[in-house]
């Protein structure tokens, strides 16, 4: 059974700007290599997002005539092998090896899932998992099933351009709750604060509770958790931003320390 769309571009949130855009003429360069036009949303995607990652899961490709063949290249010879040594299925539309040759790989997530389109089929997307091959006939409205938040219906996205700079904080307390760090956070931020809960449950060394923070205004991915053994308890303040966003974030982490009465220090990601 095909998955049904669940989200649009309106529902992917930014956590800052891209500094590498994508301009018209690549994307027209892109239709006619491709001889057809592209998936229904991802000429919008990258018009507004550019290339990047959606929730650290899901990568999102720029148009790019090398990497095109490349991925060409892969695509023809994987599904060769698929269709000669595995029963692969397909959901909707069967595509043959004269179909692959003329793909363009448009995506794909940290489980080698694939994206692409194929010119037979104009706005469709192709979504390659495993032995599956799936025909989505709506473009980027379908990535929410498929971008690593099944459970959890909240999309983010990371440019390629800025590299985000990642921070690791720490504190050992006995007394800190995670939720007071996360108030303090939304109390110094100004504007909206998306707060999603990612608690992973209890147990020996499990992050638990666990929060990601968006502050709105900011530019920054935040997260804040506790792990507790039976001879430690840490709660850690992490962060994703671009260079630019950098002294601001570190400004916040500050004050959120002065505000909760701890001294967060450089720590070991887990």
């Amino acid at each position: 059974m095909t998955r049904q769309a669940r989200v649009t571009l309106d529902d992917i949130y930014p956590v800052y700007r891209s500094t590498k855009r994508v301009t018209k003429k690549q994307l027209d360069a892109l239709e006619r290599k491709l001889g057809s036009e592209l998936p229904r949303g991802y000429r919008a995607f990258l018009s507004r997002f550019g290339h990047g990652w959606i929730n650290d899961w899901l990568q999102i490709y720029c148009p790019d005539s090398d990497l095109l063949n490349e991925q060409r290249e892969s695509l023809v010879q994987d599904f060769l092998q698929h269709t000669r040594d595995y029963n692969t299925a397909f959901d909707r539309t069967k595509l043959s090896e004269e179909d692959m040759r003329s793909c363009v790989q448009i995506g794909i997530d940290q489980d080698l899932m694939r994206l692409f389109a194929c010119p037979r089929f104009p706005g469709s997307v192709f979504e390659w998992s495993f032995l599956t091959i799936r025909q989505h006939k709506a473009g980027v409205e379908a990535l929410g099933p498929i971008a690593g938040m099944r459970t959890r219906p909240f999309l983010y996205f990371f440019p390629l351009e800025p590299v985000p700079v990642s921070r690791s904080l720490a504190c050992q307390s006995k007394r800190l709750e995670v939720r007071e760090v996360v108030e303090s956070i939304r109390d110094i931020s100004k504007g909206e604060v998306h707060i999603i809960d990612v608690d992973e449950g209890p147990g020996l060394g499990s992050r638990s509770p666990a929060f990601w923070l968006f502050p709105q205004k900011l530019g920054v991915k935040l997260r804040v958790y506790c792990v507790e053994t039976t001879v430690d308890r840490r709660v850690y303040l992490t962060f994703d931003t671009s260079p630019k966003h950098l002294p601001k974030v570190e400004a916040l982490t500050e004050e959120v320390s002065d505000r909760v009465g701890v001294r967060f220090k450089p720590a070991r990601r887990y």
